[in-house]
């Protein structure tokens, strides 16, 4: 929160004016580890550009055209990421920007940006987003989302499942009948499903009973809160003071409450502490050209590739000769020879070379520098 809390919050609810509006929830905490070397602890994949010229943050932002104003849009992030806030979304109000004073995962996120919301407009509807996806089909994507809002104001808990092309193993699932994909059916989500193994991700790629979940929520903020007290009272409980002086105003009570209640709460995700348990539940299938962009690999469903499915990002000269399905990104040339499935990238002081294959598991390296001692690289 700004310095100014209190004047802020006044604009804020001298701004809600028509109740029952849309406030989207951009989630930025993330540290983006598999994106070493090129992503680091100050540097988050948020803050990057990996398929197209704006940062994966501000191209979140530019997708909320025509959904909620500037002044209904919040980003929830921790302390070390708010000046990349600041500078990859210049128009958010500063109060929008919600500072988490340690990470606990999403479900105390959702709640925190709740409470501020509910303050301005409790019958607000919550569209919450991840701030490093890629969508190519903008369009399609604010069809979807329109139609969710939709369910959301009838008291429903919505999301949006991406129709797989793949068996892929890096992603959660979500259950539902099957059939309707034309971004605005509403279908009933059966459960979710953690990240499966190969097998298991095959079947349910045959059976066009499962969708990939894509972390995007969209309900009531009466709905969440609900559900947050019934589902996560000790998380709800530690957030009470919290509430308590965003509605007084209050910025130094503010502080403190919020200090205190990250102390004591534990991480959570909301897949895992509301929506596994939650009822009337809706999933709209999307077809967006949607990426999570969760790794080097991922490069080549966002990034142009050649006639062998190379992707060269970087120096206009870079060489793969003989090779399929490699992945440099680098400002230096760099030649490639006789090589499949491979990801080379080079920043100023670090050089990465995996398997493509193994491109998720380049988090190891991040552990492991810190076991060693090296923060600065990381």
């Amino acid at each position: 929160m700004s310095d100014d809390m209190s004047d802020d919050m006044n604009s804020e609810h001298r701004s809600s004016t028509i109740q029952g509006g849309i406030f989207p929830v951009v989630m930025a905490g993330g540290s983006g580890t598999r994106f070493w070397p090129l992503s680091r602890q100050h540097l988050p994949k948020q803050f990057l550009s990996m398929g197209g010229e704006e940062s994966l943050i501000a191209a979140t932002m530019s997708r909320l055209t025509h959904i909620a104003e500037w002044a209904d849009r919040y980003v929830v992030a921790g302390e070390h990421h708010k000046e990349g806030v600041i500078t990859h979304c210049p128009s958010l109000p500063e109060s929008n920007l919600l500072v988490e004073p340690c990470a606990r995962n999403t479900a105390p996120c959702v709640a925190l940006a709740a409470h501020h919301i509910a303050s301005r407009d409790p019958q607000g509807v919550i569209i919450l987003l991840p701030a490093d996806h890629h969508i190519s089909d903008i369009s399609a994507f604010q069809t979807a989302l329109l139609s969710a809002v939709e369910g959301a104001r009838e008291g429903k808990i919505m999301t949006l499942g991406v129709i797989p092309t793949r068996a892929e193993t890096g992603y959660g699932y979500i259950k539902y009948p099957g059939g309707g994909l034309d971004n605005q059916s509403r279908l009933s989500a059966e459960r979710f499903v953690e990240k499966p193994p190969k097998r298991v991700a095959e079947e349910y790629l045959a059976s066009g009973q499962y969708l990939w979940n894509s972390g995007v929520f969209i309900f009531s903020v009466e709905r969440i809160l609900t559900e947050l007290n019934a589902q996560l009272p000790k998380l709800m409980t530690s957030l009470a003071p919290v509430r308590a002086a965003i509605e007084a105003l209050d910025e130094a009570a503010y502080t403190e409450a919020l200090d205190e209640a990250f102390m004591e709460i534990k991480g959570v995700s909301i897949d895992v502490g509301v929506m596994e348990s939650a009822d009337e539940l809706e999933v709209i299938p999307l077809r967006a050209g949607w990426s999570d962009v969760g790794h080097w690999g991922a490069l080549s469903e966002v990034n142009p590739v050649d006639e062998h499915h190379n992707v060269l990002i970087g120096h206009p000269e870079h060489l793969a000769l003989n090779s399929r399905e490699v992945t440099v990104y680098s400002d230096r040339f760099t030649a490639v020879v006789g090589l499949e499935g491979v990801v080379v990238v080079n920043t100023d002081d670090a050089t990465l070379v995996c398997a493509r294959e193994s491109a998720q598991d380049v988090r190891l390296v991040i552990e492991r520098l810190r076991h060693k001692g090296l923060k600065e690289l990381t």
